[in-house]
């Protein structure tokens, strides 16, 4: 569901129901309170009640018609724009490959053809996401898709919390004080529920002049070494027709990188043009972060978000083996081995992540365990958008102790091409009515508490 319309509820939620159902509360304990005046058997008492169950219930109709009418209509709203511009722009874009493709041919460029064909390629698939986007649309508005969608997410949360409320007991009964804050402050009991949890979004970045004193710069010798391609790196050239990062090359004045700024470089030996190449570009780490702290929801989580960058050097933290994940974290991440900053979610996109195998994988996370104390997780970007854009918040069911097992199905976010099937009994249902994308189980949800309660205790607000 759309994130902006989530935050227009929850801020009606703060603002109107929450001081109503605090009201509430206060009034029935009141009642409890009150003494019998047993010449009316008690009248005062029924007049305290009758009044608080009439103040609740009607509070509780309206709203959740409120409640349902602002977030069905502003997701209905969201989903048709998000659509048209998406579908206008993959046409804008192919209109224009098109045409420079006709440039590059009458110019005799041969190599730009040939990029100009893959871009071709891309926004062709970009387009074809579009239009199933619009069959997807058309048949949730028609057989009350989004209706539905609204009524299971409720129904889910309703149970998430009973469960969250159940193993806190479990865990905290015998510290009252420490559960109440703790309830009071994840709103278990009224309010939009959930945990806030602190989480830092790194951007890695390679420079142009970074390297050993009086030698090259190690970009150039990379680059000559043959072990990157400079030109693939910076977006220049076009290169895989789909696993390519929305990378983003900048001169020092914040303009792009051209390849007449790549041949200069090589040809000065690294010292002109000063540029910076970034693992990908702000919107797609925006898109990303919008993704995983809507979908974070449905595991209870408020993810907070800062932004950072790190800068990488060497091959070893531009390709990054599975084996020398440990060394990324401590060094480019600064994560801490001991685990003391378990409570902060740290997450970077690198450029490329490689497996012993030779596979290269689109994320990979290390848990915290006590064992194992040292947790942070990488990802890397790629296209189409509409896809791996759910990458960061499978990692971030992986932080939270989700594996892939039990979920088959491309309607899973931790679902996973190498080790469960795509298809599932509610495939279809899930993207053609329930709710049009991937999305956490209330399994999920359980599992992620399970985690938090038993084995980081000291993240739950107290």
């Amino acid at each position: 569901m759309a994130r902006v319309c989530r935050e227009i509820v929850e801020a009606i939620e703060e603002t109107v129901w929450e001081p109503i159902e605090e009201w509430v509360e206060k009034e029935e304990k009141k009642c409890k309170k009150k003494k019998c005046n047993w010449w009316c058997l008690c009248c005062n008492k029924w007049f305290c009640w009758i009044v608080t169950f009439l103040v609740k219930v009607i509070t509780w109709v309206v709203k959740t018609v409120v409640n349902f009418v602002v977030r069905v209509v502003c997701e209905i709203i969201v989903v048709v724009v998000n659509i048209v511009v998406d579908v206008v722009g993959a046409v804008l874009n192919i209109i224009f490959d098109i045409l420079t493709i006709l440039w590059n041919i009458i110019t005799f460029d041969w190599d730009d053809v040939l990029d100009g064909l893959k871009n071709l390629a891309a926004h062709f698939i970009d387009l074809l996401v579009g239009i199933l986007d619009i069959i997807k649309l058309s048949m949730r508005l028609f057989f009350g898709g989004f209706i539905a969608g609204y009524i299971r997410e409720q129904i889910e949360q309703n149970e998430l919390r009973d469960y969250v409320r159940k193993r806190l007991k479990e865990k905290f009964g015998g510290e009252s004080d420490r559960l109440a804050r703790i309830e009071e402050n994840i709103n278990l009991n009224h309010g939009a529920f959930g945990l806030e949890f602190r989480c830092r979004s790194l951007r890695s970045f390679v420079d142009s002049l970074s390297g050993p004193n009086d030698a090259p710069p190690t970009l150039l010798s990379l680059h000559g070494d043959g072990l990157i391609n400079l030109y693939e790196m910076s977006g220049v050239d076009v290169g895989n027709i789909l696993d390519r990062p929305r990378s983003q090359a900048q001169l020092m004045d914040g303009s792009p990188v051209s390849r007449d700024d790549i041949d200069h470089y090589i040809n000065s030996g690294g010292k002109v043009p000063h540029f910076r190449i970034y693992a990908e570009s702000k919107p797609a780490q925006s898109q990303k972060l919008d993704v995983a702290i809507g979908e974070g929801r449905q595991l209870g989580l408020k993810l907070r978000w800062t932004r950072g960058l790190i800068e990488v050097q060497g091959i070893d933290q531009i390709d990054v083996q599975q084996e020398q994940l440990d060394a990324f974290l401590q060094g480019p991440m600064g994560r801490n081995p001991n685990g003391s900053d378990v409570c902060t979610l740290v997450a970077a996109t690198v450029f490329n992540i490689r497996l012993p195998s030779g596979e290269r994988p689109f994320g990979w996370t290390k848990g915290y365990s006590e064992k194992s104390p040292l947790s942070g997780l990488i990802h890397r970007d790629r296209r189409p958008d509409e896809f791996f854009k759910y990458v960061l918040i499978h990692e971030i069911g992986h932080y939270f102790s989700l594996k892939h097992e039990g979920h088959d199905g491309l309607d899973k976010i931790m679902y996973s091409p190498r080790e469960n099937e795509w298809w599932s009994a509610n495939l279809i249902f899930e993207f053609l009515w329930w709710s049009g994308e991937p999305r956490f189980t209330l399994q999920d949800g359980k599992k992620a508490w399970d985690f938090i309660i038993d084995r980081i205790p000291q993240c739950l607000p107290s």
